[in-house]
């Protein structure tokens, strides 16, 4: 499945959505949520590193961060995306935090909502 094809479940069935839409140039309003409203955040050495993590995909994906607002279990972003669709950025967001939380953390789990 393309990347930013999420299943969702209606009525028991697992039912591909579509791809998302692809606009080089578009705004797009981002939430990342912890998962299970888990806290995303355990110090300020994590808000640091999350920010070093979406610097370095904003800039690599060719993207703009008009608006950047961090809370304990989530995170909205507004983002104007360059020829890469929003899904690539944000999983070189999500995963890179991820695995650091779980390393710095010594956790296993998922970290970050599907």
């Amino acid at each position: 499945m393309p990347i930013g094809c999420e299943t969702t479940v209606l009525d028991g069935a697992r039912i591909p959505r579509l791809p998302r839409l692809h606009a080089p140039g578009a705004f797009y309003h981002v939430i990342l949520r912890g998962n299970d409203r888990e806290a995303l955040f355990g110090s300020h050495h994590d808000r640091v590193a999350l920010n070093n993590i979406v610097a370095a995909a904003i800039e690599r994906q060719q993207a703009r961060l008009h608006l950047f607002c961090r809370m304990t279990n989530h995170l909205h972003a507004l983002v104007q995306i360059g020829e890469a669709p929003l899904a690539v950025l944000m999983h070189r967001i999500a995963r890179p935090y991820a695995r650091y939380r779980q390393r710095r953390w010594s956790v296993h789990d998922s970290l970050i909502e599907p």
